[in-house]
Formats: structure tokens, C-alpha cells, sequence
């Protein structure tokens, strides 16, 4: 209840910018804003109430989004169905997120599925191009359909719980445009530049020097490049070669990993302290 009278306060306020609900799970509680608003209010001020709604609506995970849009049917409601386009392994999470930082350590083990539903949100983001009013211009979240489509189907697990979306056929709802998850992968690289670069900025402020980045050779190049060569670079995995670096940086140093020797002791070399206790992932970006 409390979350219903905060969401209907949110929509009223006397402020002409639309509200964005972006959902990656059920809507009822919007369904249930709606319906108190239309059985307490005039015709005028639900009709007003209603075009300040905006709706980002992933994969669709009840019926009330069929509900909603059967009887608000110029309620501005974008369904994404396309919105994954990889599901990182285990092993990908583990490498990439819980063995790097103290954060990672916290990331959890998954049990279903490894959500991503961030695109709902970041849709709203400006990538200095889109506009939200506008789903065919495309963004951070995703490019859609500049016309409505009708019964776009949630999950599959709706139906099996016994929901039934069909009941409210015809509906209409703002589909994914015909790239499909290509309209959200595509701006990849432009996101991790942007979340590395925040990053950096929080370490530089906190401890008067940028990190060193951590990487190698053909992701650096291919995501992050020119970008970020003022930052010290480390190369993992270098063998024989030097590695070539697009937008040379500071000082970039690599890791000879052939055999090396030590107190007559031959072993391949692993670069993974530093001083005082330090190890590499604690220099990790």
C-alpha cells in the first residue's frame, strides 16, 4: 500500500516531465495505481494522470501489462522482448566479477538465471542522440517500432502459472525493432568506456592518481583504445612479442611470462604481487 500511494504522489507532482516506470518483473502495482485513480477522479484527470506514464516493460513477467494496455490504450508502453542478446557462462561470471575487488567477492552464485536487466533504466540515459519520447531513435536501452503492435506475449512461464493475457486480445504495445538485441549490444563498447571512465574518476578523486588498467591486448584495443591512453596499461599474457597498442599511453608495461630463474629454480613467471601485500587485482579496473 505504501508503494502505491508513493507511486500515484511520484505521478501527480506538479512537474510536466513524463515518469518512466521501468520493469523487470510485475506490474500490478501499476495496474492497481491505475484502477484507484480511474474509480476516485474525473474522466479529465485520469486522462492527465495517464499521459504522464511511460512504461519499459522487460520481456513481460505477469498480465497486467495486457491489462494495463487494454484499458489505457494511449498509455506509452515499450515491451522489450529482445532485450538479451548472450548469457554469460559461470565461468565468465566467476572470472570477470567474483575474482575481481571485494565487491566481486559478494557477487552471489546463480541459481536461475544471470539477470541484466539494466537496460530498462539505461534507456532513459542520454548517449547524446536518443530521446526517450522517441523509441525508433534508439539508445542505451534498446531501438523499437515507431508503431504499436498487437499481443506481444509475455514470458512463457506466465501462461504456465496460469495468467492468461489472451483474455484481453486485441492489445497493443510498442515492440523491439527488427535489429532485435543488436539495437543494445551495439552500444557496448560506448558503455563500458563510460563506466570505466567513472571509475577511474572515483579512484583519481579518492587517491590522487588514476589506476592502472588492467587488460589485454585485443579487448584494450577493441573496447577501450584511445579513450584511456593516458593511464598506465598493463598487458596481460605477453610472451614473445611486444604488444601493439593503439593510442599509446603512458607507460605500458607487460609480463614477460616465459620461464624464468631464480635461486636456480626455473619457473614460468606470474606476475601477481606487488609491495607490502599488493596484488594485481587490487589494481584491477
Amino acid at each position: 500500500m505504501r508503494v502505491l500511494k508513493w507511486l500515484i504522489k511520484t505521478i501527480d507532482k506538479d512537474d510536466e516531465r513524463p515518469i518512466w516506470i521501468t520493469a523487470w518483473s510485475g506490474l500490478n502495482t501499476l495496474a492497481q495505481a491505475l484502477w484507484k485513480v480511474s474509480h476516485t477522479r474525473t474522466a479529465e484527470q485520469v486522462e492527465r494522470f495517464v499521459s504522464k506514464v511511460r512504461v519499459y516493460d522487460v520481456l513481460g513477467q505477469d498480465d497486467a501489462g495486457a491489462w494495463i494496455v487494454k484499458n489505457y490504450p494511449n498509455l506509452v508502453y515499450i515491451r522489450n522482448t529482445e532485450i538479451y542478446g548472450w548469457p554469460p557462462s559461470d565461468e565468465w561470471v566467476c572470472k570477470n566479477v567474483q575474482e575481481v575487488g571485494p565487491l566481486g567477492k559478494c557477487y552471489p552464485n546463480r541459481i536461475w538465471a544471470t539477470e541484466g536487466d539494466s537496460p530498462s533504466f539505461m534507456y532513459c540515459l542520454s548517449n547524446g542522440l536518443n530521446d526517450p519520447e522517441h523509441p525508433e531513435y534508439g539508445g542505451w536501452g534498446g531501438r523499437f517500432s515507431t508503431g504499436k503492435v498487437a499481443g506481444i506475449r509475455g514470458m512463457d512461464w506466465v501462461k504456465r502459472n496460469g495468467l492468461d493475457e489472451p483474455q484481453y486480445d486485441p492489445y497493443y504495445m510498442i515492440p523491439a525493432a527488427k535489429e532485435g538485441s543488436a539495437a543494445i549490444t551495439r552500444w557496448k563498447g560506448r558503455q563500458l568506456q563510460d563506466s570505466i571512465q567513472v571509475f577511474a574518476d572515483l579512484v583519481k578523486k579518492h587517491y590522487g592518481k588514476y589506476p592502472i588498467i588492467y587488460s589485454n591486448e585485443s579487448f584494450y584495443n577493441k573496447e577501450m583504445g584511445a579513450k584511456f591512453n593516458r593511464y598506465y596499461l598493463f598487458i596481460a599474457n605477453y610472451n614473445s612479442r611486444q604488444p601493439s597498442i593503439g593510442g599509446r599511453g603512458k607507460c605500458n608495461i607487460w609480463q614477460y611470462s616465459e620461464t624464468g630463474h631464480l635461486h636456480g629454480i626455473g619457473e614460468r613467471v606470474d606476475l601477481s604481487r606487488f609491495m607490502n601485500g599488493t596484488t594485481i587485482k587490487d589494481l584491477m579496473l
